[in-house]
C-alpha cells in the first residue's frame, strides 16, 4: 500500500501550488491502510513551490524567485495503479506575494510587476518552452522513504529519486517532499546577462506538501 501511496504524490505534484495556513490537524493515528476510493487534494491546505536562486558576481542586484502552479484539483482512486502527470512551463506563476513572505528573509525583497513579467519571460526563454512545452513525471516505485521517478524536461528524461514523508491519518494523507535538480542535466543554460555577472543559479529547488482528504 504505501508503494500506492507513493505513486498519488506523482498525481498531484503539480496540482496545487497555494500557500497555505496552518493547517490544525489530529494526532496521527495508527491507520493500516487508506480504504479505497477516491482521494482528493485539498487545495486549501496544499502547496507546491519551485524556487529560482540568482547568482553571479552581481546577485546582490537580483532576486530571489518562487514559481508555482495555480491550485488545481486533483485525486485519485485508490489502491492506485501506475500514473503519468504533465504540465506545461506556461502555466507556471511568478513571485506571488503570498508565496514569497512564506520564505522568509532571502525573499523578503519584492519585485514589481514589470520585473515578475520581465522574469516570467526570461525564464520560458531559457527553457524553450515554445519547443518543449511539457514537463512529465512518472513513477517507478518507492524504495524504502526514497521515491523513483522518471523526470522529462527540455525534452530529456532523466531518472531522480526523492525523498518522500507519507503521513496516514483517519481522515487526511500528507505527502511532503523536497529535492534539487540542475537544469543543465536537460541541457537547458540557465539564463544570465551581463557575461554571467547576473544569472540564474542551475540548481532549481522544488517543494511540496500536499494534503489529500477521502
Amino acid at each position: 500500500m504505501r508503494g500506492a501511496l507513493a505513486l498519488l504524490l506523482v498525481f498531484v505534484l503539480a496540482a496545487c501550488a497555494r500557500v497555505p495556513g496552518p493547517v490544525v490537524e489530529p494526532p496521527a493515528q495508527a491507520v493500516v491502510a487508506a480504504p479505497p476510493g477516491l482521494w482528493s487534494v485539498d487545495a486549501s491546505a496544499s502547496q507546491l513551490r519551485i524556487l529560482v536562486l540568482r547568482g553571479g558576481r552581481l546577485a546582490a542586484l537580483g532576486h530571489n524567485h518562487v514559481l508555482g502552479l495555480p491550485p488545481l484539483r486533483g485525486g485519485v482512486q485508490m489502491p492506485a495503479a501506475l500514473l503519468e502527470l504533465s504540465f506545461r512551463l506556461d502555466e507556471l506563476e511568478f513571485d506571488r506575494p503570498a508565496w514569497r513572505a512564506a520564505l522568509g528573509p532571502d525573499f523578503a525583497s519584492v519585485p514589481d510587476a514589470d520585473s515578475i513579467a520581465a522574469t516570467r519571460r526570461n525564464m520560458l526563454i531559457a527553457l524553450e518552452a515554445e519547443r518543449f512545452p511539457l514537463v512529465r513525471l512518472q513513477a517507478r516505485g518507492l524504495d524504502g522513504e526514497t521515491l523513483r521517478l522518471d523526470l522529462t524536461l527540455h525534452g530529456q528524461t532523466r531518472s531522480i529519486s526523492v525523498p518522500l514523508q507519507l503521513d496516514l491519518r483517519a481522515h487526511s494523507l500528507r505527502a511532503r517532499t523536497r529535492f534539487a535538480i540542475k537544469q543543465s542535466d536537460f541541457g537547458i543554460q540557465p539564463f544570465s546577462v551581463l557575461g554571467g555577472l547576473l544569472a540564474v543559479q542551475d540548481e532549481l529547488r522544488i517543494e511540496a506538501d500536499l494534503w489529500l482528504r477521502p
